[in-house]
């Protein structure tokens, strides 16, 4: 049976002039890191981050491929 417990994390470091310079993303079930690490970084890294805030979870899988 699955952990009930389950969190996400995402946290951004976002320049002074709007842009993302770095990103973590995690997640984690009973207590334990699971799936760290994705494609986001070519996605985010260099980016207006309220361009990457807008986008839809449909919109960033299609540019993600």
């Amino acid at each position: 049976m699955p952990c009930p417990d389950q969190a996400s994390l995402l946290k951004l470091k976002v320049s002074d002039a709007d842009k993302i310079l770095d990103y973590t993303y995690a997640k984690y079930t009973c207590g334990k890191p699971v799936g760290i690490g994705s494609g986001l970084e070519k996605l985010l890294i260099g980016q207006p981050a309220r361009n990457v805030l807008s986008l839809s979870p449909a919109e960033a899988v299609r540019r993600l491929g």
